[in-house]
């Protein structure tokens, strides 16, 4: 609960906090973040991983309720000239840091969104097969500035368990995964 987190953390050290902080994605870290007073936000984001501090005042800046707000910018991507291996052995580097994988994203060198590969592809494909060749690129996104309503809408239109969210150029900024739209729809009922 939210209220209640909030006076846990105010009973916390700073340091207590960013071990805490450090151990969730970057879309539950954020939250967390933004709940605290300013100078126990500052010190926290001094203590915890510096790419996660990065990524974490990345996500700040977005209003809570839209779609940048809700993302987590944790996801499992490859090059769009990578193999079915590349893709596997991503996946497997990331299995323990990241609590959700749906689907390994297929970025262009400069990270715009080619599309997404399924994990089932993966398994019945060769090693040696390249991932263009099986990436489903009709895919459906979000701008960071979609109302988190509207996300939720559309991820139960599409029946979605995951949506990637990219900015006006398609460059791959985070995704949003149907635990936090859950929570959506509960804050909203």
């Amino acid at each position: 609960d939210e209220n209640l987190r909030e006076k846990i953390f105010l009973e916390f050290e700073p340091k207590k906090i960013a071990d805490i902080v450090d151990e969730l994605e970057t879309d539950d870290a954020t939250d967390v973040v933004s709940d605290l007073p300013d100078e126990i936000a500052k010190a926290v984001l001094g203590k915890i991983d510096p790419d996660d501090s990065e990524d974490v005042k990345e996500l700040l800046q977005y209003d809570e309720e839209t779609a940048g707000g809700l993302m987590s910018s944790d996801f499992v991507f490859v090059n769009e000239n990578a193999t079915v291996a590349d893709a596997i052995e991503e996946v497997r580097k990331n299995a323990d840091e990241f609590e959700h994988i749906y689907f390994i994203y297929v970025l262009t060198g400069d990270e715009k969104l080619v599309g997404q590969v399924l994990l089932k592809s993966l398994l019945t494909n060769t090693a040696t097969t390249k991932i263009r060749s099986i990436v489903e690129e009709d895919l459906i996104y979000v701008t960071p500035e979609v109302d988190q309503e509207e996300v939720a809408e559309i991820m139960d239109k599409y029946d979605l368990v995951a949506i990637p969210v990219v900015d006006k150029n398609k460059r791959m900024l985070g995704r949003i995964t149907i635990d936090d739209i859950v929570d959506v729809i509960q804050d909203e009922a």
